[in-house]
């Protein structure tokens, strides 16, 4: 049935920490590029120098380097791609942004040329020509040819970043031919105007457009931190984490010691030998303290792993020895992993689901529900199913309960769900059972032919014979649940501490008793309490079974009555002593089995109630007897006292 498997709309991709991190680095490199450029056109709008460059020694940012700047900062917001977003929905936006990279590029490419070849097409001084010219200076608003060089490997890394894969490994290329032009620019500040000078194609490049181009280039390379060149820097597997441990150390630090060997030499406390032989030197110490430290650290990190996974080991071997399925998912749904027991419980091996959407197990009219967990799961609370369903390999229904919780990676971050889901089919089968079992006793209590009531241990009722509705005049009352005391308010004291007595666990009888009705008249009872236990043993209630034997008692008294007639009558005839004994004799015998026996069978012939009466009438005690042979085990017999009674004409074998 794997055909069944099919997945929902999927959720967002999940990305770590220092992913999310990079795509915010590269959106800040748009955001500072486009506010740096608009600073330096306000300054050449309203003449603040401050804005168009840092030092009044410096050279400051061009209108065409600072329009170029904004326009590369827009495309950076145009091309931002989140986390599981699809291309195909930016379509608009990405044609946008290839337009800006050639509109970039060519003004780099242009104004290199015209650097290079040495002409002018006029683009240089479109914005600002009066306040340009005011210094006198031959082509005052053309930016530095380092600078339209970075312009046109931006342009490229612009326009190609969402072409095809190939082109997209050409766009990270320019990306980082932009960052190292900017970084030469800016390391030549860092050492200082002479470093600057000798540098013919940087001396006029502004200190901040140096920063910007490192700031784009890193930008570009980080909206992608998944592909290419970044992808091993922003995995999960150790070398990324050295990576991104050692690569900011590995591009300050050599800056730093050339710059504090430059300011020695330039100080005069060695010459240039000496100095290079520092700075070899200290570069040696360096990158040896640098492996030290790497070293250091991944020992330490590879034995926090070693210790995760010996965890992990444990605790999958916990769980697939567990006899509760457990299973975990992503957020799509897509099953993960999958232990014996979720083989044993479902049909299926791991093999056929592992990489299946979860929902092929899940009967279409919980699918909904389903999707719902997911959601929850995705917010960070579990959610809890103390009875569902789930399909089987074969078609067939399991009934379930289910636990699915939020999956966690190291950095807390929500990446997928785990579900545990306990077999309840027995427990159903239980439950049906038990309801079979209480229906099975509410109809016999019911149908029950003497009066017969189940309480609770406040004298709530639980269950009522018909008869009992009968004898009591509450044939249209409904008595379930009602308190005993509230039916019958004016009960006598007795009784009430018979209750007592019987929730307190004894069995009270009594074979006659008088009982006088509302009405005046009197009723002759034998009635029996006795208590009945919970599954703990506790006791629950009891259970009264009155039996109406006004007219046997009545009868009795009649009988009497006729009796001495009878033996005034023999006195008054003279008859013989002998007739009159045997008429005692028979008059005993009718007084002595006067109480009628009752008996109960299943549907399938099996006693279940053989009162004392019954054993005094048949001589026997309940056996388990087939009902066939009924008639011969208890002398049941025909007239000529030979022939069984037939089975079929039995009272009792006709009601089953």
């Amino acid at each position: 049935m794997m055909s069944a498997f099919h997945a929902p709309p999927p959720h967002p991709a999940v990305e770590y920490r220092h992913q999310r991190i990079c795509r915010s680095l590269a959106l800040g490199a748009g955001a500072a590029s486009f506010g740096t450029g608009l600073l330096a056109l306000i300054g050449w709008a309203f003449a603040v120098p401050a804005l168009t460059s840092i030092r009044p020694a410096f050279p400051s940012m061009k209108p065409i380097t600072a329009i170029c700047f904004m326009l590369s900062g827009g495309a950076m917001w145009l091309l931002r791609l989140h986390a599981g977003e699809s291309r195909s929905d930016r379509t608009g936006q990405v044609l946008a942004a290839r337009v800006i990279g050639v509109v970039v590029g060519l003004a780099g490419i242009l104004t290199w040329f015209e650097s290079r070849l040495g002409f002018s097409i006029g683009i240089d001084e479109v914005l600002f020509r009066a306040a340009l010219r005011a210094g006198g200076a031959v082509n005052p608003g053309r930016m530095a040819a380092a600078t339209a060089l970075g312009f046109g490997f931006l342009g490229a890394s612009l326009f190609l970043l969402e072409g095809p894969r190939p082109l997209r490994y050409l766009s990270q290329a320019f990306s980082l031919l932009a960052a190292l032009n900017g970084m030469i620019g800016l390391v030549a500040y860092v050492y200082g105007q002479s470093a600057l000078q000798q540098i013919t194609p940087y001396n006029s490049m502004a200190v901040h457009t140096s920063i910007l181009f490192v700031c784009l280039g890193i930008g570009l390379l980080a909206s992608r931190p998944k592909f290419g060149f970044m992808a091993p820097i922003t995995s999960q597997h150790i070398g990324g984490l050295m990576g991104r441990w050692l690569l900011p150390l590995v591009s300050i630090l050599p800056i730093i010691l050339g710059w504090l060997r430059w300011e020695g030499e330039l100080a005069g406390h060695y010459n240039t030998a000496v100095g290079l032989v520092i700075f070899t030197v200290s570069t040696v110490i360096m990158l040896n303290l640098l492996l030290w430290a790497s070293t250091f650290w991944l020992n330490r990190v590879d034995g926090q792993r070693r210790q995760a996974l010996d965890r992990d080991v444990k605790l999958a071997a916990i769980v697939d020895s567990s006899e509760d399925a457990i299973l975990s998912k992503d957020l799509d749904g897509t099953i993960l992993s999958w232990n014996k027991g979720a083989e044993k419980l479902y049909g299926y091996s791991a093999a056929e689901v592992i990489g299946r959407p979860v929902y092929g197990i899940i009967p279409r009219e919980y699918q909904e529900d389903a999707l719902h967990f997911l959601e929850e799961v995705a917010q960070g609370r579990p959610v809890r199913r103390e009875e569902t369903a789930r399909r089987h390999k074969d078609g067939s229904l399991v009934h379930v309960s289910l636990l699915v919780s939020p999956v966690r990676n190291a950095e807390g971050r929500i990446i997928g769900a785990s579900s545990i889901a306990h077999d309840i089919s027995e427990r159903k089968r239980a439950e049906a059972a038990l309801r079979e079992s209480e229906e099975r006793l509410r109809l016999f209590i019911e149908h029950a032919p003497a009066a017969l009531a189940m309480f609770d241990r406040d004298m709530r009722y639980l269950q009522v014979s018909r008869r009992w509705r009968t004898d009591y005049g509450l044939s249209d009352r409904d008595l379930i649940g009602i308190c005993h005391y509230e039916v019958f308010p004016d009960i006598p004291e007795r009784w009430k501490d018979v209750h007592q007595r019987g929730l307190a666990g004894q069995i009270l009888h009594m074979e006659s008793d008088r009982f006088q009705r509302q009405d005046g008249s009197e009723q002759w009872l034998r009635w029996e309490v006795r208590p009945w236990r919970r599954r703990d043993g506790e006791i629950g209630g009891i259970v009264i079974f009155a039996e109406d034997i006004t007219e046997s008692t009545l009868s009795r008294e009649q009988l009497a009555a006729q009796a001495q007639q009878l033996a005034d009558t023999a006195a008054e005839l003279f008859k013989s002593r002998e007739a009159l004994a045997e008429q005692a004799r028979t008059l005993q015998s009718v007084l002595d089995n006067i109480n009628d026996g009752l008996i109960a069978a299943d549907s399938r012939g099996k006693f279940i109630i053989w009162n004392p009466a019954a054993y005094r009438i048949l001589g026997k005690s309940r056996q388990d007897v087939p009902p066939e042979q009924w008639s011969e085990y208890y002398r049941v017999y025909l007239p000529d006292k030979v022939t069984p009674f037939p089975y079929e004409d039995l009272p009792l074998a006709k009601a089953i």
